[in-house]
């Protein structure tokens, strides 16, 4: 036998013996093992199923509040504590008594109007609690009056009624009333109002900072209220005025209001103005409480009325074969002198007692034969070329052959009547 072969038994025989020792020692713990098992640990009970869980109940439960008096329209949420604060079921319910006071939107508890209730919160397990909650007005931010103005006769009386803001405010102050002219009206500490004189005051109330004023004015109403015109006829430049007549005398005259419609005017001031075109003119006037007093006029354009006149007596002449008339700057001037002398003395006299045909000479009219014809009254060129038309002698002058040259003029007195006037030449 070899050595290398000797060593290999020698190898194979000690891995033998190796296992041999593990089989054993494994065996040995083994039975110790069975041993520890089949005896139980004294003092100790062997449990057979699973370990009932434990329950906490709660005991008590709270509502907390700042504080049990809240502003109307308040939005709040109240702590809830319960105990103990590791109980099992911490579930549970809370209600108002009273919904119109107290009201749950949103999330939120809402102090929604004026009074008391309780808010009552209750546990899973029955356990309640109660607070009593009272919601009060809102603080007063403002004072205010809904009318703008207030109009009074003398010896009235009423009573202010000034406004909250909010509406449902309600001031820990009295209210202090004021008037800032007691000849006018006085105003008690209960808001009575008595007028005394006829003008204009400021009532103030006041509560505390917070004030507002109102306008009381003390009138004598007007029971009707009349136009008064010097005339009702007028012409184009005229500056007109007129007056206004109340009933009662004494009645409050401010706030009047003036319209005027129809022709054109300017105004020239207070229930005054100037005729700017032919035509009727509307005046209304309208006093503060609701009387009117309705007026029209006329204005007439007596420039224009000339020149009709001037188109008219050539359409007579025309009408007879006779020439044409020519308006002379002269005789025009004389017929407007003429004009005017016939308002003092309607006559072919002038008021000095001269004759007519002495006005040619002084206003520079060169003629060989001369004419004149007046009128008045009429209120238009048509009626007064009627008039002359209808009259022989005015007629004659106005066909007259050897008249080539006119002048007319018309003129308005003070009461609206008119006067006219032709004056004729060769």
């Amino acid at each position: 036998m070899t050595k290398k072969t000797t060593m290999i038994i020698i190898i194979v025989l000690s891995s033998i013996l190796l296992i041999m020792t593990v089989l054993i020692v494994q065996a040995v713990m083994s039975r110790n093992n069975e041993a520890a098992r089949s005896e139980p640990t004294p003092g100790r009970v062997t449990e057979t199923s699973d370990p009932q869980l434990s329950i906490i109940e709660v005991t008590s439960i709270s509502i907390e509040l700042e504080s049990n008096e809240i502003l109307k329209g308040t939005r709040f949420i109240p702590d809830i504590i319960i105990q103990p604060y590791n109980a099992t079921d911490k579930a549970y319910e809370i209600h108002s008594d009273n919904e119109r006071v107290l009201r749950y939107i949103g999330g939120n508890w809402l102090a929604a109007d004026l009074g008391s209730t309780n808010l009552v919160v209750t546990t899973a397990n029955g356990i309640t609690a109660t607070v009593r909650i009272t919601v009060i007005p809102p603080e007063l931010e403002a004072l205010t009056f809904q009318e703008e103005e207030i109009i009074m006769q003398p010896d009235d009386m009423i009573f202010l009624n000034p406004v909250f803001i909010p509406a449902d405010a309600v001031p820990y102050d009295p209210i202090i009333y004021t008037s800032s002219n007691e000849k006018v009206a006085i105003v008690a500490r209960d808001g009575r109002v008595s007028a005394i004189g006829t003008g204009s005051t400021i009532i103030t109330a006041a509560v505390g900072d917070i004030s507002a004023e109102i306008q009381l004015r003390v009138v004598v109403p007007v029971k009707s209220v009349f136009i008064v015109m010097p005339r009702r006829v007028y012409s184009v430049g005229d500056n007109v005025e007129f007056t206004l007549q109340f009933d009662p005398v004494n009645a409050s005259t401010d706030n009047i209001e003036t319209v005027f419609s129809g022709a054109a005017i300017t105004s020239t001031g207070e229930n005054a103005f100037r005729c700017d075109e032919a035509g009727e003119v509307t005046i209304t006037v309208t006093t503060e409480n609701d009387r009117t007093s309705t007026v029209t006029i006329r204005v007439h354009d007596l420039a224009a009325f000339t020149d009709e006149v001037f188109r008219l007596i050539n359409i007579e002449r025309g009408n007879e074969g006779v020439s044409q008339l020519t308006r002379s700057s002269t005789l025009t001037q004389t017929a407007l002198v003429r004009a005017r002398e016939i308002i003092q003395q309607f006559s072919h006299t002038r008021p000095d007692g001269r004759e007519y045909i002495t006005a040619f000479d002084e206003n520079g009219v060169e003629y060989r034969v001369a004419g004149e014809n007046l009128a008045a009254g009429q209120e238009s060129p048509a009626d007064v070329i009627k008039a002359w038309m209808d009259s022989p002698g005015h007629r004659a002058n106005m066909l007259e052959t050897e008249f080539g040259r006119i002048g007319i003029g018309v003129v308005m007195d003070n009461t609206g009547r008119l006067y006219w006037t032709q004056m004729f030449s060769d």
